[in-house]
């Protein structure tokens, strides 16, 4: 047997602690499509108009690239549907006050009761406006936020 070389031992430790590690994430990265968990997914939508003194709106349909899950016992929120916040971004601001939002109006959800998909509602008035509507356009900034996995197929069809 030959003896031992100086180092070795903390060479070897090293080598066992680092292939530890590496094989930690290597699997990890392995089972992340199939991570079930907090999401936040973001949608864009550009759009535009003309505003005047009554409300207009129009309806965009949304479907989700991961479906949303209710799943109480594994979050601190009893929350059934995701959680749905807005910014708009104006395009063309101009003098006159033009008032944008965005409502979920629908939740698509299918026959495994996960939520694929919702319907926004985006609204556009322009309340000091007294004669010609005034021309806009803006995008609007859609974060759904919630427990989700990914699709692993039929999810978006029957459940």
């Amino acid at each position: 047997m030959t003896p031992a070389q100086p180092g070795q031992l903390e060479r070897a430790l090293t080598n066992l602690t680092v292939g530890l590690v590496q094989g930690q994430q290597l699997r990890e990265r392995i089972l992340r499509d199939g991570y079930q968990g907090e999401y936040e997914q973001q949608v864009q939508l550009q759009f535009a108009g003309a505003a005047g003194n009554m409300a207009g709106f129009t309806d965009a349909d949304i479907t989700f690239e991961l479906p949303f899950l209710y799943a109480p016992a594994q979050r601190h929120v009893p929350f059934e549907t995701p959680h749905f916040t807005y910014g708009i971004e104006l395009l063309n601001a101009g003098d006159t006050l033009v008032q944008l939002a965005a409502h979920v109006t629908a939740w698509n959800i299918n026959d495994s009761n996960w939520v694929v998909g919702a319907t926004v509602r985006l609204t556009a008035v322009a309340p000091l406006v007294t004669t010609e509507a005034v021309a806009f356009a803006a995008i609007a900034h859609l974060r759904f936020q919630g427990y989700a996995s990914y699709a692993e197929g039929d999810e978006y069809q029957d459940g």
